[in-house]
């Protein structure tokens, strides 16, 4: 819903405090078992593994279901996406899916295009960074003394990689618009 969108994002802005986690085995089995307890078969679209342990979980949990539901089918992929990347692939997935496809078929073509997809982000708190163990407390206090916007991308392993940084939030923004128009070319 957008308003709780918008209401999470200002609390954020206010100051409070969004924390993770990633899924751990026992709660990846519960969610998959559910499914396969309704005939189901599973196509688990997991988290980076480069940011989180959550596509080892999901493994874990698919390889001890698979004993106990020898004739469902689990499929686990490392999306090596994060947010948005990841959100896409899911879509697509769906409507393949509904279009038809096979649990199979929809599975290769994730392998296949997860590779396509690009991620560029920059962020207006660098705290958010420090939090998450990404920048030491030093960068992020004199990166946001200089209003230094981190220009990141998530590379080919699913992980984060700070490419560039731009003074200002429309510094930022204008160069994730010229890596659209140049990865667009």
């Amino acid at each position: 819903d957008e308003a709780v969108l918008k209401e999470f994002y200002e609390s954020l802005r206010q100051g409070e405090t969004a924390t993770t986690s990633a899924v751990n085995p026992e709660g990846w089995a519960q969610v998959m078992e559910a499914a396969l307890k309704a005939g189901k078969d599973v196509l688990c679209l997991a988290f980076s593994s480069g940011l989180s342990t959550t596509y080892q979980s999901a493994v874990i949990a698919a390889g001890e279901l698979q004993e106990t539901y020898p004739d469902r089918k689990i499929i686990v992929i490392d999306t090596l996406c994060a947010a948005l990347g990841q959100g896409l692939l899911v879509m697509h997935a769906c409507k393949r899916r509904d279009q038809g496809m096979s649990l199979e078929e929809v599975a290769a073509w994730c392998e296949e295009n997860k590779h396509h997809l690009a991620h560029w982000v920059t962020v207006d708190d660098l705290n958010h960074l420090k939090r998450g163990g990404r920048v030491s407390a030093t960068t992020a206090f004199v990166g946001g003394l200089l209003n230094i916007k981190p220009i990141i991308h998530v590379d080919v392993n699913g992980k984060l990689d700070t490419v560039s940084k731009a003074r200002g939030r429309k510094a930022a923004m204008e160069y994730l618009a010229g890596k659209v128009a140049q990865l667009s070319e």
